[in-house]
């Protein structure tokens, strides 16, 4: 069955949402998501990505050696040239970013974990 991108575009942060455990599919999206391969396979995926940062979740990465030093070293640096005010008043903005570069940090990470697995599978 072919399916209709507007339905699936709009159906997409549902599935997200719903995979991620902070949303409930309505009826109508459900029906549409058992009716289409598209959304399928995109509803699979995003719910294997869960699983793979569910799994992260206990992972500890040591930080290396110096790099709490070298932070405030910058933090210093950064205050003594006034940047540190500035940032201060834009503190949503940046925390937005800097939570989009955890992200898909973290998302890098389980896509070449998820490599590796399905390359030791083969």
């Amino acid at each position: 069955m072919r399916s209709d991108p507007t339905s699936c575009e709009r159906v997409a942060d549902e599935l997200a949402a719903a995979a991620g455990g902070t949303g409930v599919l309505a009826p109508s999206v459900r029906r549409h998501v058992d009716r289409c391969l598209r959304c399928q396979a995109v509803a699979a995926q995003h719910r294997k990505l869960a699983r793979a940062l569910h799994d992260l979740a206990g992972d500890e990465l040591p930080a290396p050696p110096g790099l709490e030093d070298d932070v405030l070293l910058a933090l210093d640096e950064l205050d003594r040239a006034g940047v540190l005010d500035h940032l201060r008043h834009h503190r949503a903005a940046y925390l937005g970013g800097l939570a989009a570069g955890v992200a898909s940090v973290a998302g890098a990470i389980v896509l070449a974990r998820s490599r590796r697995a399905v390359g030791r599978v083969a």
